[in-house]
């Protein structure tokens, strides 16, 4: 800012660009978005402790919840993964001494499914009753994106009547 006087009263001129340069490192560097819409997928399990949850999603969903076992196992030979962190998590769940080193071997050997979806309603459930009962392919007729908008209108119709629908 600079200052000049008129008639014995300092005025402060104010220079838009320097106050931009000043306040920028408070500013995200990202520009507005258009659109934006958040929608928590994992809203039916949240009341859950986080790792049941989890699994409950990855049941319904058919989406993987944890990095394959071979991630784990590369981080542990890169050295990212201590033996001692394993050895507390290991006694984190209180089985006795055999069993305990049955789980380690288990951590460590190879991952033969790791690249698969896990088995769900979403994947295995519902589309397959379909296929096996209806005779007709779902994977081939609807994206699986527009069935499951399909089931939360069809939800969401049951939960809430039209105006002037009295059940």
């Amino acid at each position: 800012m600079s200052h000049f006087r008129t008639d014995n009263i300092a005025i402060a001129h104010f220079d838009l660009s320097i106050a931009i340069d000043h306040i920028a490192h408070w500013l995200p560097s990202q520009g507005p978005l258009k659109d934006f819409i958040h929608h928590n997928t994992l809203h039916a399990v949240q009341h859950m402790p986080f790792h049941q949850g989890v699994a409950v999603a990855a049941k319904i969903f058919g989406a993987k919840s944890y990095l394959p076992l071979a991630d784990y196992q590369q981080r542990y030979r890169e050295g990212r993964i201590r033996s001692d962190a394993i050895d507390w998590a290991i006694d984190q769940v209180g089985l006795a001494a055999e069993k305990s080193q049955a789980l380690r071997d288990d951590l460590f050997a190879e991952d033969l499914r790791g690249h698969l979806p896990p088995p769900s309603l979403a994947n295995d459930g519902i589309r397959n009753a379909w296929t096996n009962h209806l005779e007709m392919d779902l994977n081939a007729a609807v994206h699986p994106v527009i069935f499951r908008l399909g089931v939360q209108e069809w939800h969401a119709a049951k939960v809430t009547p039209m105006p002037g629908h009295v059940p």
